[in-house]
């Protein structure tokens, strides 16, 4: 018996409406229909995960701060979104089927989002 992706991930926790949210607060308006197409279609999800997280292009670009290499650490970064208003409550969008969609504390989802990710602060606007 043949097995697709989609047989073997169960994409039951993905919340569609965070990833709703996160679309229209960080991806540009040009890109806004095509990504909500991508997370109505499960066969298009992994469409999405790959725009997502490795084309910044697609993110608007006043969302996009780098992070100086001496802060590149969990709980320094954790501080610093903290510092703009950053709650405890964290949804993480990753390539990796057993994280993608878990929520957890910031440092938790920020720990395992490790270099491919993205951390959603739930609940909380940053400035």
């Amino acid at each position: 018996m043949k097995y697709s992706l989609e047989d073997i991930y169960d994409r039951s926790r993905v919340n569609k409406l965070i990833l709703t949210e996160i679309i229209n607060l960080f991806i540009i308006k040009e890109k806004h229909a095509r990504f909500l197409e991508f997370i109505d279609s499960p066969k298009r999800y992994d469409n999405f995960l790959h725009e997502l997280l490795n084309d910044p292009r697609n993110i608007k670009p006043e969302c996009i701060i780098e992070v100086p290499s001496n802060e590149q650490f969990v709980e320094s970064f954790a501080e610093k979104l903290r510092q703009l208003g950053a709650g405890k409550k964290a949804y993480l969008v990753s390539s990796n089927d057993e994280l993608d969609g878990k929520i957890g504390t910031l440092e938790e989802m920020l720990s395992a989002a490790a270099s491919e990710g993205l951390v959603y602060c739930i609940g909380t606007r940053l400035d």
